[in-house]
């Protein structure tokens, strides 16, 4: 499949024509930016593998936004991610057909709830660095805010001409 995707001659710098490509700044997170991803999290999800309930953690925000966007922003400039916040507990979800066969089950990972703001934090700064350089392929709609399928088909419609005839 792969020996069928056409090659470019271009270099992969090409793409940052936009950018100063010795410079890759983010601007820090900020204890406000964390307080509020936290209190978009889900109250009936899962706090595996630490146990701590998401509501529990949406009462302390104010005490602990600014130590986990500290952590954030060592995170980002350091390259790493804490392997403690990294520990998922994976249980399989049974999808159909015969329970005896382990292909009819997926796995689900539940994370720390740490970790979520922290990801999404980063996620939002990346995202916007990739945006603001125009790195991304125009027609990449996957993971993607605004961006949806709908989003495609309006934009094949729009600049596709088709001759009938």
């Amino acid at each position: 499949m792969t020996q069928k995707i056409p090659r470019t001659p271009k270099s992969p710098f090409y793409y940052f024509a936009n950018c100063n490509v010795k410079s890759f700044f983010i601007f820090p997170y900020t204890a406000d930016e964390i307080s509020s991803l936290i209190k978009y999290l889900k109250n009936g999800k899962s706090s595996r593998p630490n146990s701590i309930p998401v509501k529990l953690i949406k009462i302390l925000h104010p005490a602990i936004s600014t130590d986990l966007a500290v952590l954030a922003n060592a995170s980002f400039s350091t390259g790493t991610f804490r392997d403690k916040l990294k520990i998922e507990k994976v249980i399989p979800v049974f999808k159909k057909r015969l329970p005896t066969n382990k292909s009819n089950y997926r796995p689900i990972s539940l994370l720390s709830v740490f970790s979520k703001p922290i990801e999404k934090a980063i996620y939002q700064h990346l995202s916007k660095f990739l945006e603001a350089c125009e790195v991304l392929f125009w027609m990449q709609f996957s993971f993607r805010t605004g961006h949806s399928t709908d989003h495609a088909l309006k934009s094949l419609t729009e600049t596709k001409t088709i001759i009938i005839g």
